[in-house]
């Protein structure tokens, strides 16, 4: 009975302790207009003004921008179950996971990922039940002419393999000087003038606090779905948060809560398909994780020998 009582006694204590903790605010130094350090405490807020004031200050100040390229991570989950009612009644079962891994190198215009597809789609009626699994594997470089792309679809017992070049000579003739460009806007440029109207963005995208620790801090913005997703005919918005460094000004992680827009897709999708209004989502899950890593990559392009052997896609 003693020992009993020891070990409630610490699993009480560990719960006080834990609901003690309270939000560490963030901690952003930066040099004021007499190039003397301050420290702003950032803290959470649904307070428009305390956005502002956060704001005010940062579009003072500049990005880091002692980093070449970008490693980023991309992971994204949907989920559903949808029921169908036509002539007889259908119920879908889907689930997919998409996971990106790619280095940039912006000064040298170089692209180097991998891609990674894996889900499935179970269909059942009283006259059909079709399970079907899907999966790729595929990797992506490109020079200034083309991107390069090999892949690995499995589709049940079906496997497709893949090896071309898609032309994007006119994106580089446009984009391509911008990009190169673009760490030096950050080097010489405060954030105000690289990314204008900032004040305004507070009040258009519901900008609010939603966490911080003492390096970060996370911005929610609810942005209207058609800037993210443009070719959805869906009118909402979407929740994005935008975890940013205190020592660097730069994004490390964005993350998507797409429930309500996955349950709305799917709706739509499956009227379409089957001709039905009748398309009840019982489950949607939807979501996506974007981190990223700032530094210097050096990538290593294909030879002109390899290169020969991509076929290119029309």
């Amino acid at each position: 009975m003693k020992k009993i009582h020891i070990f409630l006694s610490i699993i009480l204590f560990l719960l006080l302790v834990s609901c003690s903790k309270s939000q560490v605010d963030a901690e952003f130094k930066y040099l004021d207009e007499n190039q003397v350090e301050q420290v702003y405490y950032i803290k959470k807020t649904e307070d428009p003004e305390q956005v502002r004031q956060l704001v005010d200050i940062l579009k003072k100040q500049k990005a880091d921008s002692n980093f070449n390229g970008i490693h980023l991570k991309l992971k994204s989950n949907l989920e559903g179950q949808v029921m169908v009612d036509t002539p007889e009644k259908r119920s879908i079962d889907l689930g997919y996971n998409l996971n990106i891994d790619a280095i940039t190198n912006f000064k040298k215009y170089q692209l180097d990922g991998t891609i990674i597809l894996d889900g499935y789609t179970n269909t059942e009626s009283p006259s059909l039940t079709l399970k079907t699994k899907d999966q790729f594997t595929g990797t992506v470089l490109n020079d200034d002419a083309f991107l390069y792309m090999t892949g690995d679809l499995k589709t049940g017992n079906t496997q497709i393999k893949v090896k071309h070049k898609l032309n994007i000579q006119s994106f580089t003739d446009q984009y391509k000087a911008m990009i190169i460009s673009s760490l030096d806007v950050l080097k010489y440029y405060k954030l105000s003038e690289f990314i204008p109207n900032m004040n305004n963005l507070v009040d258009l995208y519901e900008v609010t606090i939603v966490d911080t620790t003492k390096d970060t801090f996370t911005l929610r913005l609810n942005i209207s779905n058609d800037l993210i997703f443009p070719d959805e005919n869906i009118t909402m918005k979407l929740p994005v948060e935008v975890i940013i460094s205190c020592n660097s000004l730069l994004p490390i992680g964005i993350n998507l809560l797409l429930d309500e827009f996955i349950s709305k897709a799917l709706q739509n999708e499956y009227i379409d398909k089957y001709l039905s209004n009748k398309v009840v989502v019982n489950q949607a899950k939807g979501s996506v994780s974007i981190e990223m890593n700032y530094g210097y990559f050096t990538i290593e392009g294909l030879t002109e020998k390899d290169k020969q052997e991509y076929k290119e896609y029309k």
